[in-house]
């Protein structure tokens, strides 16, 4: 992992990921609510996923996903997650408390 995966943030491996096509897909929102979410979306029954979430649109990586919502390939990009960080931390912790 040390010598294969890690990159300047971590440790991490690249992902293609397709279930960016459901970024229109709705949210559950109860008949009788609206409001706002904190970046000033407005929520309703009619808010999808990519509706409430506005700075999606500001990620330098949206080309990427637009190309695939248009019909090219699934993207592929490098998550680094703070659980899985958290793992191969302490994964190494223990390695180095075990063979020193």
């Amino acid at each position: 992992m040390w010598d294969h995966h890690r990159d300047p943030l971590g440790i991490a491996v690249p992902e293609t990921r397709a279930d960016y096509s459901r970024f229109d897909d709705p949210v559950h929102v109860p008949n009788a609510w609206t409001g706002t979410m904190p970046n000033g979306a407005p929520v309703s029954t009619s808010s999808a996923f990519a509706s409430i979430r506005t700075f999606y649109q500001d990620d330098p990586a949206r080309p990427k996903i637009e190309a695939y919502l248009a019909g090219g390939a699934a993207p592929v990009f490098t998550y680094h997650r703070f659980w899985a960080q958290a793992d191969i931390a302490l994964a190494m912790g223990s390695y180095a408390e075990l063979l020193e």
